[in-house]
């Protein structure tokens, strides 16, 4: 976001059409979304590359987690995801990733490991948990709060997907710390996730994590909002209408049928 909101955002809009092969849709999906996201490894090096220009520390901004998507074993992609990351923070821009869905029960983990399993045992995850304290204390505060970061890999149950994922990741040099933020008493709990290529202390842990929380609820959330307008320029200028989607379906059917990469199958039904 230019000189934060005082003159026009600058939106760069990318894209394009890449064919896949895949046995059903379910293959499909899970290919198109791999497509998808190194067209946003792309962005990162292209947005991190104009932002080192400025000779300032900037943030990336991610709609979604560091580790994208979380269940991804592919040793190919995590090694590309990871450089791309790395690039980034080697040019000063520190890589923050703003999660809308919370899942999972790592932080509930770490309270039985802390409190004591009696203590948290009406709570079944994290969503469960969070929703009901940072309620609480937003009530009381009257003021957006966060919890204390966690290294992702603490407290983890242990062989579940994503920890196994996160250890190619880790095992590359990338340490991803996440705090849980609630910005007003009626609004969601998000995930707020912070990439660094060093083990930070506690202190330092808490200094970043504080200064990232700073700029989404002070400077990217305007009055009125639950989420940063980064988030929400996103989506609106990602998001393909119901004509531009249908005009551009025919015009890949089109394309495929003339170039013979497309076969039609009748089938009388009795």
């Amino acid at each position: 976001m230019r000189k934060s909101f005082k003159l026009e955002p600058v939106i760069k809009v990318d894209g394009g059409i890449e064919p896949l092969e895949a046995v059903d849709e379910g293959v499909a999906r899970q290919k198109a979304e791999i497509v998808m996201m190194l067209g946003e490894m792309k962005g990162f090096r292209n947005v991190a590359e104009k932002l080192s220009s400025s000779g300032k520390n900037c943030y990336l901004l991610i709609d979604g987690p560091v580790i994208d998507p979380p269940l991804c074993m592919n040793e190919g992609y995590i090694e590309s995801r990871v450089n791309a990351v790395r690039f980034c923070i080697e040019k000063n821009v520190e890589v923050v990733g703003f999660v809308k869905r919370v899942m999972g029960s790592n932080c509930l983990s770490h309270l039985k490991n802390e409190l004591g399993e009696e203590q948290v045992a009406e709570f079944t995850n994290d969503l469960d948990l969070l929703s009901t304290i940072m309620f609480d204390a937003v009530k009381e505060t009257s003021c957006p709060i966060y919890t204390r970061p966690l290294n992702l890999e603490e407290d983890a149950e242990g062989g579940n997907s994503l920890t196994l994922v996160y250890e190619s990741y880790k095992d590359k040099g990338l340490t991803v710390y996440y705090s849980y933020y609630k910005p007003s008493l009626r609004g969601r709990v998000y995930r707020v996730e912070y990439a660094s290529f060093k083990k930070l202390s506690e202190q330092e842990m808490l200094k970043r994590i504080d200064e990232v929380i700073g700029i989404i609820n002070g400077v990217w959330t305007l009055p009125g909002m639950e989420e940063p307008l980064l988030i929400t320029i996103a989506h609106n200028k990602c998001n393909v209408r119901r004509g531009a989607a249908e005009t551009l379906y025919y015009e890949i059917m089109a394309r495929a049928l003339s170039t013979g990469d497309l076969h039609l199958w009748l089938e009388s039904i009795t």
